[in-house]
Formats: C-alpha cells, sequence, structure tokens
C-alpha cells in the first residue's frame, strides 16, 4: 500500500443538472476506508503483527463543524471517535509560564519561583546544572531578566515586556548564548507554545490598560481566570464519557494538529478554498500591519487591491495547512478529493458545462496539479476551460508513476466511481478480567496538626467554652463574629454614641469590603490610587468582590462620611500625632501574604508547637486557654505595613490590623476596653504570628542589619468604628479610642522565635535554636 493515496470521487460527475460530488459522498468514502483498515489493516514490524486499531488513525478537517459530521457517521458505523479538546489559553502551559514571571516579578528573592522558572521551558535547566554553578551565574543572569522584565511591567506594560523577555539572549553554558525564543521554536510543540506567549500578551495587555490594573492585579487577573478555567474543565470531567480515548478514532482541526503526529491520517476540505466576496468585510496585513477594510463597493468597483492582498495572504495560510496536514502521517495518509463541479444544462449546451467552483484555486490543486507551460496555467484551469476531467486524471496517474521507487509507487492516484455498501465494525473483544487493586503500603496513622495552619484555624479548631459562641462568626477574612461582642464587654451610653459608621452593616463580608477599599485607597487623598476611578466606582467593585450586596447605596454614603475620620485619627504609641492620612503610597504594602515553617524538622519524633504555650508578650496577665499543637506551616495576610518616622525621627516598620467589630459606643473602643475585645476572640493569638511574620520579613530584607529595638515600631489593632478623627486622642493620655498599639521588647520578642522555632517533643523538650527563614509574598502597592 502506498504511503500516499488521493483518492478523487467520480460518483455523479456525468449526471446533468444534479450536484456531482457532494461532502456527503467524500465522507462516505473516507468513512469506508477507515472501516476496510480496521477489518483487514495490520502493522507489521519485523515478525510482530498486530491489527489495525482506531486509536492509530486521525482525521484532519478545516473546521470543527465538517469533523463533527465525520464522527457522527464513524459513530453510526462502530467506531468511537474522540476530540480532544484545544487547550484553553488559561490552562495552557504560556499561562503557567507567564504566571510564574509574574510572580517572580512581585517576589524577586523568592528562590522558590525562581527554580521552578529556570527548570520551565522558558529556560529548561537541569536540576544538577543549578545545583553545579557555584558562582550562581545561571541564577544571576535570570534574575537580571525578571529584573528588566519587572521594569518593563511598568514602562512598556506586560504585553510588550513578555515579548522583549522572548528576544533576550541566554547563556546556558560558557560561550553559547541562544536567544530565549530560539530556544523555545527548536523544542518539540515550540511553535504552539511562542503563539500562546503571543496570545497571552494581548489578553493581558488589553485586560491591564482597560482596568488599569497593577502588577499584582495583573497576576490576581490571570489566577482568577486559570482558576475559572479550571472550574469549567473539571466539570466537563464529571460529564459522561460517551467515547473512550483509549481506543477511538482522533477528530481534529489541521491547525490544532500542529507539533502532532499519527501512525495514519485521513484528509478532508483540502480541495476547497472561497476567495472573498466584492461586498465583504475583510481583514488583511498591509506589509506594516493588520488592516480592516470594511468599504463596501459603489457602483460595482471592487477593492482590488485590497483584494487581491487578502486573498494572497488567505491561500498562503491553506498552503501552510495542507504542509501541516501531510506531514502529520508517521507511516500512511489519505486524501479524498472531491472537486465541487457540477453541470449546469443550457439549451446552447444541453449536457451543461463543467462548474469547477472553489477547487481550480484551492493549495491542492496548486501542488497537485499545476501546469509548467510557459503560460503558467494550471491543469485544473485547463480542464475547465476544455470540459475535460479526464486531463486532470492523467496529471494524477502521471503523478502516481513518477513515485515508483524500486517497484513500489509512493504515490497512489485513484478514482472511485462506485459507494461501497458499508460494514459496521465489530472492534476487538474486551477483556472482562479485573485488575486486583495494589496493596497499601502506606503509614497507618495520619496526624492532623500536620499542615499549613491560619490564625482562623487556629481559634476554630479550639476547646474552650468561650470560643464556642464566637465560632459560628468565623469567616474567610479572619474576623471572629464582626457583630458578636464578649460577655465581659458593656457600654453605658447609646450604642451608636461617639462612633462612625454606626449605620453600617455588621458582618464579615461588610468587613471584607472595608478592607479591600483601605487596600486600594490612597491614604493621603482619600481617593483610589488609580486615579481614573471614583472613590463611588471603587467600592462597587470592591463590594462585588466582597461578595456584599446588602443595603449598598446606604453602606457607601456612610462609608464615605467615616473615611475623613478614620484617617486622619492619630495614631498614638510612638508614632503620636501621625495618622493613616500621612502614610504615602510609596510607604506601604497592602495585604501582605506569609508562609512560616513551624518547628521545621523532618525526623519522625519532629518537634511540634503548643498553642497553649504562647508566651504571654502582651501582658495578659493569662496563658492562652487553648491546647493545640501545630505542625508544618503557619500562612496568614497582614492587612498592612508601613514604615513612618516616630517622635524621635527615627523611620521604623509597623503593621497594622483593621478591625470592623460592632463593639457598642464609645467606652467600648477606650484602649482598655479594646484588651477585653482581643481577649473574647483570642486576637493575641494573630497579634503573635503576624509579629512574627514581620519580624522574619525584616530580617530578610534588611540582613544583618536589621535590629528589632531600632527597626521594628510595633502592632497597631485599628478598630475603625471607633475612629473619629484628632478627638479620639482621650484626654488624659491614655492613648486612642478605637487604637491599640503593641510592641513587645526584645527579650519578649525572642521568646516568641524560641516558641514558634522550638516547638516542644513528645517525651522531652529540645531548645536547640534553629534558625528558619519565613517566605513573604503578595504586598500590593
Amino acid at each position: 500500500m502506498a504511503p500516499l493515496r488521493l483518492l478523487r470521487a467520480a460518483i455523479g460527475q456525468d449526471e446533468p443538472g444534479k450536484l456531482g460530488i457532494a461532502r456527503e459522498t467524500a465522507d462516505h468514502i473516507l468513512t469506508e476506508e477507515i472501516l476496510d483498515l480496521l477489518a483487514h489493516g495490520e502493522f507489521v514490524e519485523g515478525t510482530t503483527r498486530r491489527p489495525i486499531r482506531p486509536s492509530d488513525i486521525a482525521v484532519l478537517t478545516r473546521r470543527r463543524s465538517r469533523g463533527a459530521d465525520i464522527a457522527e457517521r464513524l459513530r453510526s458505523h462502530g467506531v468511537r471517535c474522540v476530540s480532544p479538546k484545544e487547550n484553553p489559553l488559561f490552562l495552557s502551559e504560556a499561562a503557567a509560564i507567564v504566571e510564574n514571571l509574574l510572580q517572580l516579578s512581585l517576589e524577586p528573592t523568592n528562590r522558590a519561583f525562581l527554580r521552578s522558572l529556570a527548570f520551565g521551558p522558558l529556560f529548561r535547566l537541569g536540576r544538577s546544572e543549578l545545583d553545579d554553578d557555584e558562582d550562581n551565574q545561571l541564577e544571576h543572569q535570570i534574575a537580571a531578566l525578571i529584573d528588566e522584565f519587572r521594569q518593563g511591567l511598568d514602562e512598556l506594560g506586560v504585553g510588550a515586556s513578555l515579548l522583549r523577555l522572548l528576544s533576550r539572549p541566554f547563556e546556558r553554558q560558557r560561550g553559547e548564548r541562544e536567544l530565549i525564543l530560539a530556544r523555545l521554536l527548536r523544542r518539540q510543540g515550540g511553535e504552539r507554545l511562542v503563539t500562546d506567549l503571543r496570545h497571552l500578551s494581548e489578553v493581558l495587555h488589553l485586560a491591564a490598560v482597560e482596568e488599569h490594573l497593577s502588577k499584582s492585579a495583573i497576576l490576581k487577573f490571570l489566577q482568577e481566570e486559570r482558576a475559572r478555567a479550571k472550574d469549567a474543565e473539571e466539570a466537563e470531567e464529571y460529564a459522561v464519557r460517551l467515547e473512550s480515548d483509549a481506543d477511538a478514532v482522533t477528530i481534529t482541526t489541521m491547525h490544532a494538529s500542529k507539533g502532532l503526529e499519527y501512525p495514519i491520517v485521513f484528509i478532508a476540505e483540502l480541495d476547497e478554498f472561497r476567495k472573498l466576496r466584492s461586498n465583504e468585510i475583510f481583514v488583511f496585513h498591509d506589509g506594516k500591519q493588520r488592516v480592516i477594510d470594511p468599504f463596501t463597493p459603489i457602483k460595482g468597483k471592487p477593492r482590488t487591491a485590497n483584494m487581491v492582498q487578502a486573498n494572497k495572504l488567505n491561500f498562503e495560510e491553506s498552503l501552510r495547512l495542507l504542509y501541516v496536514a501531510f506531514t502529520r502521517a508517521k507511516y500512511h495518509c489519505v486524501a479524498v478529493i472531491h472537486p465541487p463541479y457540477r453541470r449546469s444544462p443550457s439549451k446552447a449546451n444541453p449536457r451543461g458545462s463543467l462548474q469547477w467552483g472553489s477547487f481550480a484555486d484551492s493549495p491542492l490543486a496548486h501542488v497537485l496539479f499545476r501546469s509548467d507551460d510557459a503560460d503558467g496555467k494550471t491543469r485544473v484551469a485547463r480542464a475547465i476551460k476544455e470540459d475535460d476531467i479526464a486531463s486532470l486524471d492523467a496529471v494524477g496517474d502521471a503523478l502516481a508513476k513518477r513515485s515508483v521507487v524500486d517497484d513500489q509507487a509512493l504515490i497512489e492516484y485513484r478514482v472511485v466511481r462506485e459507494l461501497a455498501e458499508l460494514t459496521p465494525y465489530q472492534g476487538e473483544a474486551e477483556s472482562t478480567e479485573l485488575i486486583p487493586p495494589a496493596k497499601y503500603a502506606g503509614p497507618k496513622r495520619f496526624h492532623s496538626y500536620f499542615g499549613r495552619h491560619s490564625y482562623t484555624q487556629v481559634v476554630r479548631h479550639g476547646r474552650y467554652e468561650r470560643a464556642l459562641g464566637l465560632i459560628g462568626g468565623m469567616e474567610e477574612h479572619g474576623e471572629l463574629g464582626e457583630d458578636v461582642i464578649g460577655p465581659s464587654l458593656s457600654f453605658t451610653t447609646s450604642p451608636n454614641d461617639g462612633v462612625v459608621l454606626a449605620d453600617f452593616p455588621k458582618g464579615a463580608r461588610a468587613g471584607s469590603f472595608i478592607h479591600f477599599v483601605l487596600e486600594e485607597l490612597d491614604f493621603q487623598t482619600g481617593q483610589p490610587k488609580e486615579k481614573e476611578r471614583s472613590l463611588r466606582v471603587l467600592m462597587r467593585r470592591t463590594a462585588a468582590k466582597a461578595g456584599f450586596f446588602g443595603r449598598r447605596e446606604e453602606a457607601f454614603v456612610s462609608l464615605e462620611e467615616a473615611l475623613p475620620a478614620i484617617l486622619a485619627t492619630p495614631l498614638g504609641g510612638n508614632l503620636g500625632e501621625l495618622s493613616l492620612s500621612d502614610l504615602s503610597v510609596e510607604d506601604r504594602l497592602d495585604e501582605l501574604d506569609f508562609v512560616m515553617p513551624i518547628a521545621a524538622s523532618t525526623a519522625p519524633d519532629r518537634p511540634r508547637v503548643e498553642v497553649g504555650e504562647l508566651p504571654d508578650i502582651f501582658g495578659r496577665g493569662r496563658e492562652v486557654p487553648l491546647q493545640y499543637e501545630l505542625e508544618g506551616f503557619m500562612n496568614g495576610s497582614m492587612d498592612l505595613v508601613f514604615r513612618a518616622r516616630g517622635a524621635d525621627g527615627i523611620p521604623r516598620y509597623y503593621l497594622a490590623d483593621y478591625k470592623s467589630n460592632a463593639l457598642g459606643g464609645a467606652e467600648a473602643y477606650h484602649p482598655e476596653r479594646l484588651r477585653e475585645a482581643m481577649d473574647a476572640h483570642e486576637y493575641w493569638i494573630q497579634a503573635a504570628f503576624y509579629l512574627l511574620a514581620l519580624d522574619a520579613f525584616l530580617a530578610h530584607r534588611l540582613g544583618e542589619a536589621y535590629e528589632y529595638e531600632r527597626d521594628f515600631g510595633g502592632v497597631y489593632y485599628l478598630f475603625l468604628r471607633g475612629m473619629i478623627g484628632k478627638d479620639a486622642v482621650m484626654p488624659d493620655g491614655s492613648g486612642v479610642r478605637g487604637v491599640l498599639a503593641l510592641r513587645p521588647n526584645e527579650a519578649e520578642m525572642d521568646a516568641l522565635r524560641r516558641w514558634l522555632r522550638e516547638g516542644f517533643k513528645k517525651e522531652a523538650r529540645d531548645r536547640s535554636r534553629r534558625d528558619i527563614p519565613a517566605r513573604i509574598s503578595g504586598g500590593t502597592r
């Protein structure tokens, strides 16, 4: 059997007045050939023989709709078919690469992100290469490229910055410099990956421009789109599968088959080409850029120049697809030719003249039936002129004869004049033998205390009575019952006396809404960081993000009226009269995420941390009434990290946590009463973890220059409803209403570090010091 077979359907070509060859006829021939191969075909490799299976065959079409028609015909004759989904852009390898790039641009010191990028498709470094790189030259190269990419995000935008990165050289070994783009194109499927990267760069650039997205917002947009695409894909996986991929004919498009290979390939739709109509709107490339030509011709005058260029580009693309289709087959390729000719009888010519339609202009006719005549006419054109199909077949026969090598024809040209009756495919007998399950060899016990922990999780799993009344109010943002006050809290004044946000709704979603607004607010102007947005637009967007839909307009008005007072309230402590309104955007990090190891060890008797042993560094005078063991990692998100100068003029770093709890009237927000609220919700645990996280972050960023006493300013818990402006300062100098300032001394902080890092062992205490760095990510400005 010849490696390449061309089958020309000839049924009905001589019947006047009727459509000679329809697509249904060609599909019948294609189905007949597939059924014949499945019934009688064999693969022979040496002395081994095996039947041809449906999974050995692929059918390539120009359009998915045509593929669906062929699949339906094959299924009706017992052949299973599967149409692989073209990988959605946001689930593609390109999307994972760009997500990694954006993460690393926001956290350039994160070595895990850097190594992940180094091992990926952009650089394709092996683990041994990085480990053997004593001078870290490879990592330094990647870091420099990422630094340029990060700067380009601000200067050029995400699209141009990504394309510039692809055009940069990378020296894998000394003296071996190669463009990243060239390296990608050399790999299997590289063209697909580069196309996806360019497409994704356009999508992200458009989103960034339309939504005025910052670097972190671009990353969040990409991650949300990837999550949405993943959810949609998983939903499909739960649907009933009618076909089995393991033994099915693959039906796919020529475009989607780029870079793939199949043992046997059948091709449809290579013999059609539609030229543009004179009144059609079209897009073409004028040599410099893509151009749309919407002009409707006047008085029948066609837009010849643009249309000729557009038809030329479309033909070239069809020619490339023809090459792709013919080169997908490993062993055998079959193309069914069905020129859409018909006879149109007239009084002058009762037999009718041939109407060849688009076949004469198709890439297939151009490649297989072109003439060597000086006038450049194709044999197809001559056949049309001479009304002679035989001349076309003569060219096909001559092509087959010229392909003979060592008495073996490489090309077979055959005219199909009759349609055979189709015999359904029976398939191979399937084995009903059940495979026994593998024997489990894993651990017999699993410990629930190992994993990723958070303040919310720790308190939710508390084993003490006071937590029972608060657990129902736990929500995602870490606010424990925003509308719940502890039993020891009481007030004698009116609940709305001397507070802001008196009419603002209670609850976790309302609290999350306020958090999101403050995250994107410029404290100095009281307006959004993105100058193009108004405060009300910001509120609407963040309300939807927080799932906050009740009494929205009233809440917007209430928050607008309260923000000036909240921002103008002095923070007290060693910051004195300084307020949030004095903080510039450059001196803030909003929503700073962290992940910290807890007593890290791989030993079987590895230590764990007991929450009940939390040192009393805040002057509580009592132990934490909670027995809960932690092992693994602690994660969370600090609402605000900022840099400011205190009364002594020394710049220090602080963290603040926003609380929207409705505690009552003005009395409830007295600094001493706020300690009762901290007790009621066990915010002390949260404060301890935040202290440790920021301490580790500063030690990492400042290095040996970091000194806790000099550089760490402390923690501020801001109970927003009590922050009424400058009048919040207590006359007796005891603090600021609505603000609780905390700052352990060096000895207390050291005790807290030991508590987290050393933990305890079940049989013996182990107080050996371990230096464990924290990984910080996700800060936005």
